[in-house]
């Protein structure tokens, strides 16, 4: 609205000025009349054309001086030297109908004042028709010459201000919208610039992504590559082991329990006991042999089991039956804790004994006093076996990676055997096999407690 007002005041700047060449041309002009230049309206001869001329002149430099410093002073200056124009004109040749006259001042106050402004200049207007009226007639009887002119001006005044009121609410409206639509194009113009950047780096990450993707494929062959040659290679050194192994393991037992086979030999307690060193750090070695064996067995994913229906509890007193001789020799004890209400299991025997050995050979590794519990129980659809210790316990630290291929807990000096960190490894993932699961819990220095559990087979 203000910029409507400072382009309307541009103009009616111009309309003054324009004003004012005509009073003076008008002026000039009658100087042709000569003598008889009293008759007419504009006359060189009446000072009053000069000044109102100055006056029209002068609010016009005033305005044009104010218009961008103080736009409402400018208003003013234009409508009230115009106002005065008027006056100045009309006051030696009175009459009722040249107060119409003030409807171009009025005309200005509306459009460059705000209501209030343009109301208070009506206010001026209607007071200077009273003036002129009375400096005429000088007596009060003239109101009702003038009532119909003033009635006229400000019924237009009226008019014209709902009009225009009208006008500027929807310049209003409309330059509110063309400002939000500035904006939204400004929006538009940013996100294109944006969208625009964002494809650009779409189609870099996409050929980043491609060259990663190639990468990762080159990579994912050289490591299978490289798996397949380990796994090939352990087997086969694995195999090529055994035989000579076996050999050793052989005949280093026939030494230990029939030496009379050999003849006149002299068997000194010193030759024998190196003898039963070879035969069990041979027999440790078969061991690790075929823990590697099945460890790559169980990474190649070629690793079957035969699922039957299993007594759970039966299979636990055949592997305490086996082993506890060894806790006996130790002076520990075995004992077992078992639920004879639990179910059969749905499991492959064979495995379920080489995970229960490996938890009890574990468990007779590191405890010194005490001994080893197993127990069972039935929970919803599965079977869980418990195998406890009173050995010395694992730190809290390593927890999380005694499962871990070939991860031993930190050595202490108080322990005499380390194995070879795959039994639980192997174990765990024998039961995950199954469809179980394997934990553990333990606390440092007062035992272990392994958990695993097997499905239960149907009734």
């Amino acid at each position: 609205m203000n910029t409507f007002r400072s382009e309307s005041l541009r103009y009616c700047l111009g309309y003054t000025f324009l004003i004012s060449v005509v009073i003076f041309y008008a002026g000039i002009w009658s100087l042709k009349a000569g003598p008889s230049s009293e008759r007419l309206l504009i006359s060189s001869l009446n000072l009053s054309i000069w000044l109102a001329g100055g006056i029209n002149l002068t609010g016009f430099l005033l305005g044009w001086y104010l218009k961008d410093r103080l736009p409402v002073a400018a208003s003013w200056a234009v409508c009230l030297s115009s106002s005065a124009v008027i006056f100045v004109l009309v006051s030696p040749f009175f009459d009722p109908h040249y107060l119409f006259g003030f409807i171009i001042p009025l005309l200005f106050a509306i459009i460059l004042m705000e209501w209030k402004q343009s109301a208070v200049f009506m206010g001026i207007v209607v007071i200077v028709c009273i003036l002129l009226a009375y400096f005429h007639f000088h007596q009060w009887t003239f109101f009702g010459l003038i009532a119909f002119p003033i009635f006229l001006l400000v019924s237009v005044y009226c008019l014209l201000e709902f009009i225009f009121n009208e006008i500027h609410s929807s310049l209003n409206w409309f330059y509110q919208k063309y400002q939000i639509a500035l904006r939204n194009e400004q929006i538009i113009r940013d996100n294109e610039i944006q969208l625009e950047m964002l494809v650009n780096n779409l189609k870099d990450y996409k050929k980043y992504l491609s060259e990663t993707n190639m990468s990762l494929i080159i990579a994912r062959d050289e490591a299978e590559q490289a798996r397949n040659v380990k796994q090939n290679f352990v087997q086969n050194v694995s195999h090529e082991l055994r035989t000579p192994l076996n050999l050793i393991i052989g005949f280093s037992e026939t030494m230990i329990n029939s030496p009379q086979s050999y003849g006149e030999v002299n068997w000194t307690p010193d030759l024998r006991g190196d003898v039963e060193c070879i035969y069990q750090n041979s027999r440790h070695l078969k061991d690790l042999i075929d823990d590697i064996l099945d460890m790559a067995s169980l990474e190649n994913k070629k690793y079957e089991i035969q699922v039957a229906t299993v007594d759970l509890n039966a299979l636990v007193d055949e592997v305490v039956l086996i082993t506890e001789s060894a806790y006996k020799t130790k002076g520990l004890y075995l004992t077992t804790d078992l639920s004879r209400n639990l179910r059969k299991v749905r499991a492959d025997s064979i495995r379920v004994k080489q995970v229960l050995l490996n938890l009890l050979s574990n468990a007779l590794k590191y405890t010194k006093s005490g001994g080893v519990t197993i127990s069972s129980s039935a929970n919803s659809a599965i079977a869980i076996v418990r195998v406890s210790d009173t050995g010395i316990g694992i730190p809290e630290e390593d927890l999380d990676k005694v499962f871990d291929a070939f991860f031993q807990v930190a050595k202490s000096t108080d322990r005499e055997d380390y194995g070879t960190g795959l039994g639980l490894s192997i174990s765990k993932q024998l039961i995950e096999l199954h469809g179980g699961q394997m934990s553990i819990t333990s606390k440092l220095g007062k035992g272990t407690s392994v958990f695993f559990s097997l499905p239960l087979a149907e009734d």
